[in-house]
């Protein structure tokens, strides 16, 4: 059985939902390849090269593919839609993989326009909805995401981290509390802390440290005092910057979409060595019944907890030692077997 992951894209969420385990699956002997370019389709109308079909562009034929099944993620434009029958006619199956709730983004943040209807009537959320409906499996990180986009064939696999994380170990900064995002991405996770941040830090003579950019960071935390960005950095520099965190926060807002949303964060942190706090969304509550990191709902709890582990390094040193041996259960060397057995079962 040869099945072919279309990594299409090159972000994160490519990155952990694509590349990972099949490279894993590779690794273990599984005829899985990746693949970033797809089948040649014809148009009924000219499509110029790096431009986006439109409404008025319909699949005429396709290339023959060589492969039983075709995994994709994030279909949200009209030609996945067309695409899926055409890959179905050459007897191939097809996996939808999902990620969000792309309906439920928030207006302010800057992946918004992307799935927007009102912005693009040919790329939009809506077209999510249809693929996974006319696919032969879909896959989610969360069980909302399943209860959303599985259309009666989905299946949650979450997400997990990769082993070679586990090595990458930078000097911590004393009493450093640290963030990775980035306001355009998060517009009201932040302020889910209140001024426990700035309080802590404050008080404390902690500093608080962002792997992302500045802008609006200091509004939506109400610092008061000084606090240091990198700005955008590359995804391996990322990792080396937020293994420096002596404590690392998760804050998201109760919202639809980030009750969706996997629990990545808090895993990534915990393999670098870093112990999370984070908001109890239900992901993150798993995660943490797991072992991984501590949680706080209020920002009285965000601020207890953070001068709890500034102030006492045994129990920080502790719950950093203990999320970070049970996140070496979270892997995707320990566990893409779990796409593969979905991956295969949709071959009759």
């Amino acid at each position: 059985m040869k099945i072919a992951v279309w990594s299409l894209t090159d972000d994160a969420c490519a990155e952990y939902r694509m590349n990972l385990p099949a490279k894993a699956l590779m690794a273990q002997g599984e005829d899985v390849f990746l693949d970033s370019k797809g089948v040649f389709v014809k148009w009924n109308i000219p499509l110029a090269e790096g431009s986006a079909p439109t409404l008025a562009h319909n699949i005429v034929a396709i290339s023959d593919y060589n492969a039983d099944v075709v995994v994709m993620q994030r279909p949200a434009n009209r030609a996945h839609v067309q695409l899926i029958p055409n890959l179905q006619k050459q007897g191939i199956k097809v996996v939808i993989d999902v990620d969000d709730r792309y309906d439920k983004i928030h207006v302010k943040n800057q992946a918004f326009n992307s799935f927007d209807p009102n912005k693009n009537d040919a790329i939009n959320y809506r077209w999510v909805y249809e693929a996974c409906q006319i696919a032969d499996a879909v896959t989610a990180t969360t069980p909302a995401l399943i209860e959303a986009y599985g259309a009666g064939h989905g299946y949650v696999i979450p997400n997990y981290i990769s082993e070679k994380y586990f090595d990458i170990r930078k000097e911590k900064i004393e009493d450093s509390v640290g963030w990775a995002g980035a306001v355009v991405t998060h517009p009201e996770d932040l302020q889910t802390t209140g001024s426990a941040i700035d309080n802590v830090c404050r008080d404390l003579g902690a500093k608080f440290h962002v792997v992302g950019p500045p802008e609006g960071v200091q509004e939506a935390l109400r610092l008061t005092q000084p606090f240091l960005a990198t700005g955008w950095v590359s995804r391996e520099q990322y990792f080396e910057f937020v293994s420096k965190f002596e404590i690392g926060i998760v804050p998201l807002a109760d919202s639809v979409f980030n009750k969706s949303k996997s629990a990545l964060k808090m895993l990534e942190y915990a393999a670098l060595g870093v112990p999370p706090i984070a908001s109890p969304t239900p992901d993150n509550v798993r995660v943490n019944k797991l072992g991984i990191g501590t949680l706080a709902a209020t920002p009285q709890k965000w601020n207890k907890i953070l001068r709890s582990l500034l102030t006492n390094e045994q129990r920080r040193v502790e719950l950093q030692e203990q999320s970070f041996e049970v996140v070496k259960t979270q892997t995707y060397e320990k566990n893409a077997y779990k796409w593969m057995e979905v991956w295969s079962s949709v071959v009759g």
